[in-house]
C-alpha cells in the first residue's frame, strides 16, 4: 500500500503581474486610546489598520477582521464577526452589549491581547501568498541542506523574497558553514547583527514582519536564519513565531528541517509543500516510509539524488510510497557536499541540471513565476505596516 498519496492540486501563487493588497483591519470606535491599543497590535501581524467614528463611514469592503469598541457597536443589520475590544477602565455594560449582540465577540485588553494577536495573524495570513516548504531528508548526507539552498537560490534569482530557515542549526550545519564563509568572504550583507535561534527564543511578545526582516542576514539574495555551533537547534516556539512573522514578509519560505520530522508540528500550520530527499535504492524507499509523515496535511514530492541502485527507479519509489517524484539527478557528489553551497548552484545554473532547479520550483508550487515576476522582496514592498 502506498504510503501517502495527495490527490490535491499543486499549490499556485498569483499570476505574473497581478496586484495583491495589504491585509487591512478595520476598527469603528471614537476612542483615541483604543485606536492606539490596536494600531500597534495591527503593527505586530502586519496588517494596515483603517480606523472610522461611525459605522456609516465605514468603506464597504473586504475585511482580514472588523474590529470596534464599546461606543460604536454594529449595527443590527450585520452578521459576520466583530470583535469588541474592552480597554481598561470599561464599564461592566460593554459585557451586555457583547450579550445583546450575537455578531459580537468581546475581547478584554490587556488579558486578551495574545489571544488578540494570534487570531488577527491568523486572518491576515488567509489572505496573503506567502507560502512554506519543508525539506526533509530520508538519510543522513543524502543533501537536503543542498535541495533547501537550491530550492531558495532559484526563486531568489527569478526576483522572489525569500527566506531560508536552518531548522537543524547545531554542530555540522550546512547553512550556518555557508553563513560565516559569506562573512569572512565580506559578502554577507542585510543585519550587522543578524538574530539567530537562541535570541529568538529569548524574546518576550509575538514576532512583527518588521522586526524579523530587519534582523536578517543575507546570502546570494537569500535571507537566511541560522544558529550558532553551541545551541540547540530551533525551538518550537522560536520557529513558530518566525514561520508566522515571515509568511507576511516574503513570497517563500524554505525550512531546512534535515532529518527532524517533528520540525513539521512546530511551524504553526502545515507547510504547503514538502520535498523529501532521497537515494533511488530499498534503503530510500525504506527510510521515506518510515518518517511519522500521516496526520501532516502536506503536498509531498520526492527529490532523488543518485543512480537506481537493485532496480529501484524514480517510477518505482513512486509506486511504493506513493509519492510523486518533483526531480532527480544522477549521482552528483557536489550535491552531498552541503558546504559548497554556491558552486552546486552554478553547475545547476550553467548545465542541464537548470531543469532540476526549475522542477524543485514547480513542485513547491512556485514554478510558473517567471524572472520578471511582479513580487515582493524583503526589505522593499513587503507585507509589514
Amino acid at each position: 500500500m502506498p504510503l501517502l498519496r495527495s490527490d490535491r492540486p499543486r499549490p499556485s501563487v498569483p499570476p505574473v503581474g497581478a496586484e495583491t493588497e495589504d491585509p487591512s483591519l478595520l476598527l469603528v470606535t471614537d476612542e483615541p486610546a483604543l485606536c492606539d491599543d490596536v494600531a500597534l497590535l495591527a503593527a505586530v501581524v502586519g496588517a494596515r489598520l483603517e480606523t472610522c467614528s461611525t459605522w456609516q463611514e465605514a468603506p464597504n469592503r473586504q475585511w482580514a477582521a472588523v474590529l470596534c469598541g464599546p461606543d460604536a457597536p454594529p449595527p443590527e443589520s450585520r452578521r459576520e464577526e466583530v470583535l469588541l475590544v474592552i480597554g481598561e477602565g470599561s464599564c461592566a455594560d460593554s459585557w451586555a452589549l457583547a450579550a445583546e449582540h450575537p455578531p459580537l465577540r468581546p475581547v478584554p485588553l490587556p488579558a486578551g491581547e495574545q489571544w488578540l494577536v494570534d487570531h488577527l495573524a491568523a486572518q491576515v495570513m488567509d489572505r496573503l501568498p506567502g507560502r512554506v516548504v519543508t525539506v526533509l531528508g530520508a538519510l543522513g548526507g543524502v543533501g537536503s541542506s543542498t535541495v533547501a539552498y537550491l530550492t531558495a537560490a532559484e526563486a531568489a534569482a527569478r526576483g522572489m523574497g525569500v527566506l531560508l530557515l536552518d531548522a537543524d542549526a547545531g554542530a555540522g550545519s550546512g547553512l550556518r558553514a555557508l553563513r560565516e564563509q559569506a562573512r569572512r568572504a565580506g559578502v554577507l550583507t542585510g543585519a550587522s547583527s543578524a538574530l539567530d535561534w537562541e535570541e529568538l527564543d529569548a524574546l518576550d511578545g509575538p514576532l512583527s514582519a518588521a522586526q524579523l526582516t530587519a534582523a536578517l542576514a543575507e546570502v546570494d539574495g537569500i535571507s537566511l536564519l541560522t544558529g550558532e555551533a553551541s545551541e540547540d537547534d530551533a525551538g518550537p516556539r522560536a520557529l513558530a513565531a518566525v514561520v508566522t512573522a515571515a509568511r507576511r514578509a516574503v513570497d517563500l519560505v524554505v525550512v531546512d528541517a534535515a532529518r527532524r520530522p517533528g520540525v513539521l508540528e512546530a511551524l504553526g500550520g502545515a507547510p504547503e509543500a514538502g520535498l523529501l530527499v532521497t537515494e533511488p535504492s530499498a534503503r530510500g524507499a525504506a527510510a521515506v516510509a518510515e518518517m511519522p509523515l500521516r496526520g501532516h496535511d502536506v503536498d509531498w514530492s520526492l527529490v532523488i539524488n543518485g543512480a537506481a541502485r537493485g532496480g529501484i527507479t524514480a517510477a518505482e519509489l513512486t509506486r511504493r510510497l506513493g509519492i510523486p517524484v518533483a526531480a532527480e539527478l544522477a549521482e552528483q557528489r557536489w550535491l552531498r557536499r552541503a558546504e559548497e553551497f554556491g558552486e552546486a548552484y552554478e553547475v545547476l545554473r550553467s548545465r542541464r541540471g537548470a531543469s532540476f532547479a526549475q522542477a524543485l520550483l514547480e513542485a513547491v508550487g512556485v514554478g510558473t513565476q517567471g524572472p520578471d515576476a511582479v513580487v515582493r522582496r524583503m526589505g522593499g514592498g513587503g507585507r509589514d505596516a
